[in-house]
């Protein structure tokens, strides 16, 4: 499972998705990390410039194609449900810093775990 997280810092969430200069992409595997790299948005400064509009939707969704999970703090609604319908699962979180949303999301994800393994019916 990958996740991106908006960041400036690489310690702490951003406030908006639009005005992060990139994402932490965290790769997780059976409940631990395995990996993470930063990727910058090359289109940060016309962003900023210009604000966000809906020719950047794609380029957001672009941004995540290969995620799982998008986790922020607050996103234009328009962009939320783009990317929704892309694809991308969205969690709204309400801690800041990185490490603590990727222990969340472990969390969230194992017991999305659980509950499928309790669902699926056994053969006989």
């Amino acid at each position: 499972m990958r996740i991106a997280i908006p960041t400036n810092d690489h310690e702490t969430i951003a406030g908006r998705l639009s005005e992060a200069r990139g994402v932490m992409v965290y790769r997780i595997e059976k409940g631990k990390l395995r990996g993470r790299l930063f990727r910058y948005f090359r289109f940060w400064k016309i962003l900023q410039n210009e604000g966000l509009k809906d020719r950047f939707f794609r380029r957001f969704s672009e941004c995540f194609r290969e995620c799982d999970w998008l986790v922020i703090k607050e996103m234009h609604p328009g962009l939320q449900e783009y990317l929704r319908n892309s694809g991308i699962r969205i969690h709204q979180t309400q801690h800041e810093r990185l490490a603590d949303i990727v222990k969340e999301m472990i969390d969230i994800t194992n017991k999305e775990e659980e509950a499928y393994v309790q669902t699926k019916e056994v053969p006989r």
